[in-house]
C-alpha cells in the first residue's frame, strides 16, 4: 500500500474536517482527504532514514495550531550510528517543515 509502517496512529483532523493526519513509525505523516481516504501529500523524517537501520519514527501529531496552519509532532531516530530526539512543525496545507529543534 502507500503508508509505510502505519501502526499505533492517533489522527488528527483538520479544523474544517476535510483532512485527516496520519503518522507512521517508519518517519512519514500522511495528510488524507477525509471523504475519500485520498492522500492529498506525505511528509517524510528530515534524516530521510524511514525503517532502516538506525530507523527513524514520527510519533502522531500531537496538536494542530489555533489557525489549523501548522501540525506538531515528535520524532527520534534510534540506531548505532544516529540517536536524536525532534520536535517539528509541518505545514498543515502542504506538508512541508515549517521548523524542527532537539528535544
Amino acid at each position: 500500500g502507500a503508508y509505510v509502517g502505519v501502526g499505533d496512529s492517533r489522527p488528527v483532523l483538520s479544523l474544517d474536517g476535510a483532512s485527516l493526519y496520519v503518522s507512521s513509525h517508519c518517519g512519514y505523516m500522511y495528510s488524507l482527504n477525509s471523504a475519500t481516504g485520498a492522500v492529498t501529500w506525505t511528509f517524510k523524517h528530515p534524516s530521510g532514514v524511514g525503517c532502516a537501520s538506525p530507523m527513524c519514527s514520527l510519533d502522531s501529531p500531537t496538536s494542530l495550531s489555533d489557525d489549523g496552519n501548522t501540525l506538531f509532532a515528535s520524532g527520534y531516530c534510534d540506531g548505532p550510528m544516529v540517536q536524536d530526539n525532534n520536535i517539528f512543525a509541518i505545514s498543515a496545507g502542504t506538508g512541508t517543515l515549517v521548523w524542527a529543534t532537539r528535544a
